[in-house]
């Protein structure tokens, strides 16, 4: 998705903007949160370690993301997966959590 598209979604996002990552991108993520809430935008990042660790174990890392969302995200809310790969599955099973 060019730049300018994703700036406009989430200008015009209706209800909170969710970011996750993996690593380094797990870092980014609050980072990136941190702008957004100071701009006005509602965001929350989804890599909180305790809840992550919490999924991993319960359900699997593969879906420490998606079940996040399937608990907090509704209709009108915009997700930022970071992967550097574009491979990773909780990245993956994020973006078709949100789909739904």
């Amino acid at each position: 998705m060019p730049t300018a598209e994703i700036v406009k979604t989430i200008k015009n996002c209706l209800g909170y903007v969710f970011v996750c990552g993996n690593g380094g991108s797990n870092s980014e993520t609050e980072h990136m949160v941190s702008e957004f809430v100071t701009h006005g935008i509602p965001a929350i990042s989804l890599c909180n370690a305790s809840t992550i660790t919490a999924l991993a174990n319960d359900y699997s890392y593969d879906k420490v993301f998606s079940i996040q969302l399937e608990v907090l995200a509704k209709r009108g809310d915009v997700l930022i997966g970071l992967s550097t790969s574009g491979k990773s599955k909780n990245i993956l099973n994020a973006y078709k959590s949100a789909k739904k």
